[in-house]
């Protein structure tokens, strides 16, 4: 008797094994994380880049960590989305600074017309951002999230709807759409134009609307939200472009295990070289398709640069004595700005 308990036993004891084994065996819930982004699907970099990088985080970590993309403001309106990331209604966004209009006022210094030259790999442009944000940014406005990889957005130009910008007094009081931010104001009221704040969301209504003549965006957008419709003049100004990083809740990055921290941190340089690279391919695709639909490109002749090279001096000299009267280390990260383009 004793023989058959301790045999029963035992079988209750190796099928509990195998049981418990089985559940130790299972896969884990996957850590989701979404992704508040306020370009539409239809956005080169919402495809290109932060769809693919976020495919390529799920396959690198074996399916520990997912990421559910929401482009198109699904999640929340553009000036809304950090503040979604410090609620935890979201996870992931990119960040644009002067997006939020006077909350990260040194992020403007990326939009002063020329002062930072464009990004590129190992460019003194790239150079330049990374210390900013290292330097000056991050420990400032951003201590609250954890800044992954960064980029900038491709030189701004102007948009026009009706009538083309071909010299500086053609833009003489025609009503011209920002993005966001204080520096693009004085910029455009140097020129002898007027400022409307204009979301990127809305610029197409806007210039349909006739709410505004024109936009300073970067030229992709011509594509992107299908301006060649609306916008029938791009003046390549070519002047200085907002800066951008993808950040994280600081508390989800925490939570996450060292080894995945490791692996983000590792995919950082692969993903800025894939952002570069996708913006250059939808450069060269959006000036051939712009052109076919009847967009005029202008190009500025050299003394025409500089008649607008002269136009706008003062507002970085303007700026620099504003921020530093805000008691920001504007000159000090001027300096350090002009130092590096030295070398």
């Amino acid at each position: 008797m004793k023989k058959v308990q301790f045999v029963g036993l035992l079988v209750v004891a190796l099928l509990l094994g195998t049981v418990m084994m089985g559940w130790s065996q299972t896969p884990s819930k996957p850590t989701e994380l979404n992704f508040a982004i306020s370009d539409p699907g239809t956005h080169y970099e919402v495809k290109g880049v932060y769809e693919v990088w976020a495919k390529e985080l799920e396959k690198r970590t074996e399916g520990r960590v997912k990421v559910n993309v929401y482009p198109g403001e699904t999640l929340g309106k553009q000036v809304e989305q950090y503040d979604l990331i410090l609620k935890g209604a979201a996870q992931l966004t990119i960040l644009v600074g002067p997006q939020y209009p006077g909350r990260f006022p040194l992020t403007d210094v990326f939009n002063l017309p020329f002062l930072i030259p464009p990004d590129g790999p190992n460019s003194p442009g790239k150079a330049i951002r990374d210390m900013v944000h290292e330097k000056y940014l991050n420990p400032i406005y951003f201590k609250d999230v954890k800044v992954l990889w960064k980029g900038r957005y491709q030189p701004n130009v102007i948009h026009m709807a009706k009538k083309p910008v071909r010299t500086l007094n053609d833009i003489k009081g025609q009503i011209i759409g920002i993005p966001g931010g204080r520096l693009l104001p004085a910029y455009v009221k140097a020129l002898g134009g007027s400022p409307e704040l204009s979301p990127t969301p809305e610029v197409y209504t806007n210039l349909e609307k006739g709410i505004i003549n024109g936009q300073i965006l970067p030229f992709e957008t011509q594509m992107a939200f299908k301006l060649l419709e609306v916008a029938k003049f791009v003046t390549m100004t070519n002047q200085g472009s907002a800066a951008k990083c993808l950040v994280m809740r600081l508390q989800t990055w925490n939570s996450l295990p060292p080894d995945v921290q490791k692996i983000i941190q590792d995919m950082n340089p692969w993903a800025e070289d894939l952002m570069y690279k996708v913006g250059e391919v939808a450069f060269q695709r959006v000036a051939g398709i712009s052109k076919k639909a009847g967009v005029e490109i202008i190009e500025f002749s050299p003394a025409e640069r500089a008649r607008w090279d002269e136009a706008t001096k003062s507002v970085e000299k303007n700026w620099f004595a504003e921020m530093d009267g805000k008691g920001l280390p504007a000159t000090a990260m001027y300096n350090d700005i002009v130092k590096m383009k030295g070398k």
